[in-house]
């Protein structure tokens, strides 16, 4: 049962990054795979009586979870803050089953594995879409169920993982897959989605590769695997280029040659500093406790229709209040020095990539009710908290001998 787990907390990933498809009665593919996960993490922790202890990180993301629900006490739209609780106590859950689960590092390499295949499947959803002409407007193309801005993102995320995969792969094939991901991920979420984001974002996630690829090549057998991931990212980049010039053509090409064209919609960033102007405006109603969780979207004075706020740190602020903001900047920071802290060098700066791409990325974009953003959290706490526990285990050791 205890294998069970993990394959399903892989598989839970995989489908986080993959087309969430449409199920009767549990509602999504996510959904499934949660329940069938809660479903085998207690059925092992009636046979193990066991739980790991949590760290600081999961206490203050359970502190701003409960804060977020206690503002439908005051908030401006209950409905909506409601479903925001509820959601927040799936994703608690779900957070603290991979961190009692994943408590190794061979254990988190297989979820990250998993995050991979579920990406490259999306991929190819994308590019069937691209083969068909199905586009979503403006000649623009993303995955199936997927907003082509957080999909941008989330491929920008897995390029740093794939590559750190390429790293410690054993198999020269998977070398291969986890090299030809990555400028797939670049065409799909940087290219074809026609997201400015995912542009910038998939260009970020790609100098840790060249970094990678740098800082490694001193030794001589690393060197020659380097020469064959030279040779195959090359011969990628060829095709790639073939396939961008096709694109140029393309609206996504022409949304994304806005970034530097000095257009209306460049300078509005699709309208988002409209909406960010109104959030800035609304902090003065309640700056400690906000106006509730999820309410900006229905409340927005912007009333030609209902949108959220397109930035999560002014989401959290102008919904949550100086308190919830402040738990999510402590958390956002602790996170990121745990992650500097890791010895291994590629392992890393593999984290220290995904958390720089994905704290922009919510700059533009509402992901503080999004599990995958909550779930990223707990990852690189892993390995830190398991050099604290075996340091512990050391020092015990070394007294029980005296």
């Amino acid at each position: 049962m205890a294998k069970l787990t993990i394959y399903l907390c892989a598989l839970q990933l995989a489908a986080i990054y993959s087309t969430n498809l449409p199920l009767p009665i549990f509602g999504s593919s996510i959904a499934l795979v949660g329940v069938l996960l809660c479903m085998a993490w207690g059925i092992n922790l009636i046979f193990s009586q066991s739980v790991r202890r949590v760290h600081l990180v999961h206490i203050l993301i359970l502190c701003f979870f409960a804060w977020s629900s206690l503002t439908f006490l005051w908030s401006e739209d209950r409905a909506a803050t409601f479903a925001y609780s509820i959601s927040y106590i799936r994703y608690f859950i779900l957070i603290y089953i991979f961190w009692d689960i994943i408590d190794t590092h061979e254990k988190l390499i297989l979820c990250m594995k998993g995050s991979i295949v579920g990406a490259s499947f999306a991929i190819l959803s994308q590019l069937f879409s691209y083969a068909i002409g199905s586009d979503i407007g403006g000649g623009r193309y993303s995955a199936a169920d997927f907003d082509p801005n957080y999909y941008g993102v989330l491929l920008a995320t897995a390029i740093p993982i794939a590559w750190y995969l390429s790293i410690v792969a054993k198999s020269r094939l998977m070398i291969m897959f986890y090299i030809l991901f990555i400028p797939m991920a670049i065409v799909g979420g940087g290219i074809l989605s026609g997201s400015r984001t995912g542009f910038l974002l998939t260009s970020l996630a790609s100098l840790y590769p060249v970094w990678t690829f740098i800082s490694r090549s001193r030794n001589v057998r690393d060197l020659v695997l380097s020469k064959f991931k030279v040779a195959l990212i090359c011969m990628l980049l060829l095709i790639a280029t073939g396939g961008f010039v096709q694109l140029i053509s393309m609206g996504a090409f022409d949304r994304i040659a806005t970034l530097w064209d000095g257009s209306a919609n460049t300078t509005s960033l699709g309208n988002r500093t409209y909406l960010w102007g109104d959030a800035l405006e609304r902090i003065s109603e309640n700056f400690f406790g906000g106006i509730g969780a999820g309410s900006f979207k229905s409340t927005s004075y912007i009333a030609s229709e209902e949108l959220r706020a397109h930035n999560t740190y002014l989401s959290v602020l102008v919904e949550t209040g100086s308190i919830g903001f402040m738990f999510l900047i402590l958390i956002l920071s602790i996170v990121y020095w745990k992650a500097y802290q890791e010895r291994d060098r590629a392992y890393r700066a593999c984290w220290a990539t995904m958390l720089s791409v994905l704290y922009i990325g919510i700059f533009t974009l509402t992901w503080e009710a999004r599990p995958y953003m909550w779930l990223i959290m707990t990852m690189p706490l892993i390995n830190s908290s398991n050099q604290t526990e075996q340091n512990q285990s050391n020092v015990a050791e070394e007294y029980s001998d005296v």
